[in-house]
């Protein structure tokens, strides 16, 4: 494993001109990622941060870190790994396929820790090159948050593999009368930017998401699952959070939450198929 150490927070602007503009060889033959991890030491979250994320995913607020807030922090970090000379593939055109949270030890927001970002499995799929990225936060090398994140990379090739057993995780149901409606703002795109640091251009504005073929700005999908977190009163209480992405939710939309037992749907308005699927305990 080619470990690199970071002892302040990647730059964020110089990665994203990397992630759009780098030329990269693409999914190696083998299906096999380098082994590549990344290291912000002795870090901690930033209380006017966090109290911003709370507001605009109107989650209680509290000293705890909720189950979602450290994806925030290791943002910079897989912008770095996904902008990395050693990484053969283009960040720019990914899908984020699905998250597994795991939130095994509260964490304070005084509280400083290590955070680790690294590549992991890979398959290939018939709608392309699936592959995990692992995020950890640890104190004296114990794992207290942990997220495996899945992303595509779209294509066709000769071979495929077993799907991953998390897709065997969701329920989707059918959109129902009785769902939580929300308003999606015009602006959440632009606002969760700015404290997750993900600058992506379909988030940030129509004219520019138009360029990669949507007709309208979209909310971050990390932002709508807190925010369906925040409305369920979950944030601050789950141990474990799963999730699928299956389309897209855009800025100025209403969404409907839709729960039964553990699970939950979010329906964009529309789209009688859920977008995302998700899953606490």
């Amino acid at each position: 494993m080619n470990k690199i150490e970071f002892n302040e927070a990647p730059a964020v602007g110089k990665n994203y001109r990397k992630l759009f503009f780098s030329s990269k060889p693409g999914v190696p033959d083998d299906g096999v990622l380098p082994e590549l991890e990344l290291i912000l030491k002795n870090t901690k979250a930033n209380q006017s941060t966090l109290e911003a994320y709370n507001k605009l995913c109107k989650i209680e607020n509290t000293d705890k870190l909720p189950i979602t807030f450290p994806y925030v922090l290791a943002g910079p970090l897989h912008l770095s790994l996904l902008s990395n000379k050693q990484f053969p593939l283009k960040g720019a055109g990914l899908l984020h396929l699905r998250n597994r949270i795991t939130y095994s030890k509260d964490i304070s927001v005084q509280d400083s820790f290590n955070l680790h970002v690294k590549t992991a499995d890979t398959r290939f799929r018939p709608q392309g090159f699936e592959f995990d990225i692992i995020s950890e936060v640890k104190v004296d090398n114990k794992v207290l948050w942990s997220c495996k994140s899945t992303l595509l990379s779209r294509g066709k090739f000769s071979k495929e593999d077993p799907p991953s057993k998390d897709e065997e995780l969701f329920f989707k149901m059918e959109k129902e009368s009785s769902a939580i409606g929300l308003k999606v703002p015009g602006n959440a795109g632009r606002a969760y930017a700015k404290i997750c640091k993900d600058y992506n251009p379909i988030h940030l504005a129509t004219p520019l998401a138009w360029l990669f073929g949507f007709k309208k700005s979209i909310a971050h999908g990390m932002w709508v699952s807190a925010r369906a977190l925040g409305e369920l009163n979950l944030a601050n209480s789950c141990k474990e959070f799963d999730l699928a992405f299956k389309g897209p939710v855009y800025t100025g939309s209403s969404v409907f939450i839709l729960e039964k037992n553990e699970h939950f749907n979010v329906f964009c308005q529309g789209n009688f198929r859920p977008v995302i699927l998700g899953r606490t305990l």
